[in-house]
């Protein structure tokens, strides 16, 4: 983080059309099976 000629950024990995369009869908469907099924298809343990 020192060097002169270093650029930090934050991840950037997702920013394709492709993958927010999946996020946005992963996204329904963990919402669909809450309210229909009480479970997330994606939980986060903690």
């Amino acid at each position: 983080m020192g060097l002169d000629n270093v650029v930090l950024l934050p991840h950037i990995g997702s920013a394709a059309a492709e993958t927010r369009q999946a996020m946005a869908e992963l996204t329904l469907a963990n919402l669909r099976a809450f309210f229909r099924e009480g479970r997330l298809l994606t939980p986060v343990l903690d």
